[in-house]
C-alpha cells in the first residue's frame, strides 16, 4: 500500500538498500523523535505554523517536504482557522487554499476538469484491460475444454480398441476349437504341424491390439501430461506477473521493477488511486516533473482492495493537488494514519455475531429477559413502521437541511458541506455528524419515526425539554467513521437505530475495560487510539485471547440495538451509514443513574451546561418525588437495603479482623507505642489485624511492629503468628513480625 508521499514503515528499510534519509535530511532535528517533531511542526494558532510556514518548510528537505505535506496537519489547519465554513476540495490541503483563495475557483474548475479526465482515461484503460482479461479467460477457458474434449476422445478410442482385441481373440479361440473337432485327431496333429503357425500369425489381433492400445494410452498420458505442464506453465506465468503487478507492498523492490516492465494498461491501473490522492501546495511547491514511477508500483491489486474493503470509502476522493514521490523516507508514525485509512479489514473479523436478534419482544418480556439482566439484544420489527426506512436518502437529507447548519465534530457546519466532505474524503478518522439538534434543525424528521413501546418510558423526560440532558441524535457518517469506546453518559442505557448502512459492533459488559482502552481511575477520561481502524489493527485480535469474550456484530439496515448501561462499545461504519440513537432512564436503570449522579462531581456530568451540572440530582429526585413518588420510593427502598447489607457485611468483616480478646490483647501494645513515642522513640503499625491473644483467640492475620529506643526507656512492638505474642525488648529497638492462619 504505498504512501502517497512515497512515506514507507520503518521495517521496509531493512530490506532496502541504503540508508533512511530522515538523519540527513532533518540536520539536528534528526535527534528528535517523530511524535515531538509533529508537536513542534503542527500548525495553527498559539505560537503553531501557518500556511505559508508548511509551504516554506516543504522547500527545505525532502524529509520537511513530507512533514510539511502530511493531510492531517492540513486537516487540524482548516477546522482550526475555518471551523466548519469551508469549501470541500477533495483533500485538506486544496481545500485551505481554495477556502482562503490561495487558488480561484476557476482555477479548481480547469483542474478539476483536468483530473476528471485523467480519470476517464484511466478508467477507460481499466476497462480494456479487464475486457482483454476477460477475453484471454475465455480464450484459457475454451483451449482447456478443447483439451478436455480431445483427450475424452482418445481415451473412448483407446477403450474402442481395447474392446475390438477382445473380440478378436474370442473369435480366433472359438474358430481354433471347431477345426480340431471336425479333421479328428490326424487332421489335428497335422493342423497343429502345419496350418497352427500360420493361423495364430495370421488370426491374432488381440496382442497386436493390446499393444497398439497401450501405445494410444500411452500418447494420450503423455498429451494430457504436456497439456497439464503447459497449463501449470501458463499459471506460473500467470502468478509471476500477478506478483509483479500486485508486489508483497512496499517493501518489494523486486516487484516494483516487475511492475514496470508490464502493459500499459496495468501501469494505468496502478497509477489509478495514487494518482488521485496526490497533494502538493500549489506556487513555488508546485513542480510539472513527472517521474517515470509516478505512482508507487505494486499498488494495482492494493488499489482494488481497497475500492472493494469492507472499511473503505464507499466513494472515492478526487484529489487535484499531486504529491513529489520522495524516496527513503521512513516512518511508521507518518505511514500509519495512510495504512488505517485504507486498511482492509479481514472478512472473519466481520464474522462473529454472539447477540440476540429478537422481534415481537413486549415491553415485559423485554424488561425481563434483557434490560433487568442488563443484556444487548437486537429488535428486528421495532422499525418496521417508520417512514424514514424510506424515505431519508441522501438526496433527501440534502433537502430537508440544504445550507442550514448541522453539529459535526462538535462544531456547527452547513450540512451540504459535510455532504461533499462524506462523499469523497480519505481521511483515517472522517468527521462523524452527531447531532443533537436535528429535530429543531429540520423539524420534518420528527414525525419520521417513533420511540418503540420497549423504550417508552423515560424518567428524565420529567425534567423537560430545557432541564434533561441531551439524549437523542442523528449520526451520519462515511466508511471508517464511527464512536471510539466509550460509557455511554450518566449512566444511562440507550437504542441506537440504523436507517441505512452498516456497522461493526464491539461490547464489553461493565467492568471488563477494552483492550488498549484506559480510563483513568475516576472514570472522567478516557484514552483510547486517535481511530477506529488504529484500535481494529493493533487491539482487536487481542479480544479473542480475553477471558470475557465481546459480544460483537454487524448491523443492518431496519435493526434496533438495546445498549445496557455500564458497557463499553464501540461502532465502526462499514460504508456510509445513517442512524438515530436516544439515551433514557427507564425504572430498571434509575437506581444506576442517582448513584452516578449522587457523586456531585460536575465534570462526570454529561450533557448538561456547566452550570446545570452540579443540582442535577437535586433536580432529577425533585421531579421524580413530585411527579413519579412511587418509582422513586422504590429505588430509595431499595437502596436503603443495599446499604444494610453492606453495613452488615462490614461487621462480619470487623468480627473476623478484630474478635473481642485480640482488641483485648492490642491494648497494651498500643500503650507500649504510647509509651515508646514519649521516651523519644517511634512506633509504627501496619496490618488488617491486631496481635491476638496467646491461646489464638484473634484468628488468622498478619502485623507487624517496628519501635526504636535511644536509652532505657521502654520501646514496644507487638506481632503475633498464630496465636502467639511478643514484645519488644525494654531499653532497645526491634523488630517483630508474625503470620497466622
Amino acid at each position: 500500500m504505498a504512501h502517497p508521499l512515497g512515506i514507507q514503515p520503518e521495517g521496509n528499510m531493512y530490506i532496502h538498500d541504503g540508508p533512511n534519509i530522515r538523519e540527513s535530511s532533518l540536520g539536528a532535528l534528526a535527534v528528535l523523535p517523530d511524535a515531538l517533531l509533529l508537536d513542534i511542526l503542527a500548525p495553527g494558532g498559539g505560537g503553531g505554523l501557518t500556511a505559508a510556514d508548511l509551504g516554506r518548510l516543504a522547500l527545505a528537505s525532502k524529509a520537511l517536504y513530507c512533514f510539511a505535506n502530511l493531510e492531517e496537519s492540513w486537516k487540524g489547519l482548516v477546522l482550526e482557522e475555518l471551523g466548519g465554513c469551508f469549501r470541500w476540495a477533495g483533500c485538506w490541503q486544496r481545500t485551505y487554499l481554495l477556502s482562503t483563495g490561495r487558488i480561484t475557483q476557476q482555477q479548481e474548475e480547469t483542474a478539476r476538469a483536468r483530473a476528471e479526465q485523467e480519470e476517464a482515461e484511466e478508467r477507460a484503460a481499466e476497462d480494456a484491460e479487464a475486457e482483454e482479461e476477460k477475453e484471454q479467460a475465455a480464450k484459457e477457458q475454451a483451449e482447456a475444454e478443447e483439451k478436455e474434449r480431445a483427450a475424452k476422445e482418445e481415451a473412448a478410442k483407446e477403450e474402442e480398441e481395447q474392446e475390438e482385441g477382445r473380440r478378436g481373440s474370442k473369435r480366433r479361440k472359438t474358430g481354433s476349437s471347431s477345426t480340431a473337432a471336425g479333421n479328428g485327431a490326424q487332421g489335428s496333429a497335422k493342423g497343429k504341424k502345419g496350418a497352427g503357425p500360420a493361423a495364430v500369425k495370421a488370426e491374432q489381433p488381440g496382442p497386436n491390439s493390446k499393444a497398439a492400445g497401450a501405445k494410444g494410452k500411452g500418447e494420450g498420458k503423455a498429451a494430457k501430461g504436456k497439456g497439464r505442464k503447459a497449463d501449470d506453465d501458463g499459471a506460473a506465468a500467470s502468478q509471476h506477473e500477478d506478483e509483479a503487478a500486485a508486489g508483497p507492498g512496499p517493501s518489494s523492490t523486486a516487484a516494483a521493477a516487475a511492475a514496470t516492465a508490464n502493459s500499459n494498461g496495468v501501469a494505468a491501473t496502478a497509477r489509478r488511486l495514487p494518482l488521485l490522492r496526490r497533494l502538493v501546495l500549489p506556487g513555488p511547491l508546485l513542480t510539472t516533473e513527472e517521474e517515470a514511477d509516478d505512482a508507487a508500483p505494486g499498488t494495482a491489486t492494493a488499489g482494488k482492495k481497497v475500492a472493494a474493503s469492507s472499511s473503505g470509502s464507499s466513494s472515492r476522493a478526487l484529489c487535484l493537488q499531486r504529491y513529489l514521490q520522495v524516496r527513503g523516507f521512513y516512518s511508521d508514525l507518518l505511514y500509519q494514519p495512510w495504512f488505517c485509512a485504507n486498511f482492509e479489514m479481514p472478512p472473519d473479523w466481520l464474522q462473529p455475531n454472539n447477540i440476540d436478534r429478537r422481534a415481537g419482544l413486549t415491553p415485559e418480556q423485554f424488561r425481563v429477559e434483557y434490560e433487568i439482566p442488563n443484556r444487548p439484544v437486537i429488535l428486528t420489527d421495532a422499525m418496521s413502521g417508520w417512514a424514514a426506512m424510506s424515505k431519508w436518502s441522501n438526496d433527501y437529507l440534502t433537502r430537508v437541511f440544504g445550507d442550514k447548519d448541522v453539529i459535526v465534530g462538535n462544531m456547527p457546519m452547513p450540512f451540504s458541506t459535510y455532504a461533499a466532505y462524506a462523499a469523497a474524503n480519505a481521511d483515517e478518522m472522517p468527521l462523524y455528524l452527531f447531532d443533537k439538534q436535528f429535530t429543531a434543525t429540520a423539524p420534518a424528521l420528527a414525525s419520521d419515526y417513533h420511540v418503540p413501546e420497549q423504550f417508552g418510558e423515560d424518567l428524565f423526560g420529567l425534567l423537560g425539554e430545557t432541564g434533561r440532558p441531551d439524549y437523542r441524535w442523528l449520526i451520519l457518517g462515511p466508511a471508517r467513521s464511527g464512536s471510539s469506546f466509550h460509557v455511554d453518559p450518566n449512566a444511562t442505557s440507550a437504542w441506537n437505530a440504523l436507517v441505512w448502512g452498516a456497522k461493526k459492533w464491539v461490547m464489553f459488559p461493565p467492568g471488563v475495560v477494552p483492550p488498549g482502552v484506559h480510563p483513568s481511575p475516576d472514570g472522567a477520561d478516557v484514552a483510547t487510539p486517535v481511530s477506529l481502524a488504529e484500535w481494529f489493527v493493533n487491539f482487536y485480535p487481542e479480544c479473542a485471547e480475553m477471558k470475557v469474550k465481546p459480544v460483537e456484530f454487524v448491523a443492518r439496515p431496519g435493526e434496533l440495538l438495546f445498549v445496557p448501561h455500564g458497557w463499553w462499545h464501540c461502532a465502526l461504519n462499514l460504508t456510509d451509514s445513517c442512524a438515530i440513537t436516544q439515551n433514557f432512564v427507564s425504572a430498571v436503570g434509575l437506581q444506576a443513574t442517582l448513584s452516578f449522579l449522587r457523586s456531585r462531581r460536575p465534570e462526570m456530568v454529561s450533557g448538561c451546561a456547566h452550570e446545570n451540572r452540579c443540582d442535577l440530582y437535586d433536580r432529577f429526585v425533585a421531579a421524580l418525588r413530585t411527579q413519579r413518588p412511587d418509582v422513586l420510593a422504590t429505588v430509595e427502598a431499595r437502596q436503603e437495603e443495599a446499604r444494610a447489607k453492606a453495613r452488615e457485611a462490614n461487621k462480619l468483616a470487623a468480627l473476623f479482623r478484630h474478635g473481642p480478646e485480640s482488641v483485648a490483647a492490642a491494648a497494651p501494645a498500643c500503650a507500649g507505642a504510647a509509651v515508646a513515642a514519649s521516651g523519644s522513640s517511634q512506633a509504627t503499625a501496619s496490618g488488617d489485624a491486631a496481635a491476638p491473644t496467646a491461646n489464638g483467640g484473634g484468628g488468622g492475620g498478619f502485623s507487624f511492629g517496628f519501635g526504636l529506643s535511644s536509652g532505657g526507656g521502654s520501646s514496644g512492638a507487638a506481632a503475633a503468628a498464630g496465636g502467639e505474642s511478643a514484645a519488644a525488648p525494654a531499653g532497645g529497638g526491634g523488630f517483630r513480625f508474625g503470620f497466622g492462619l
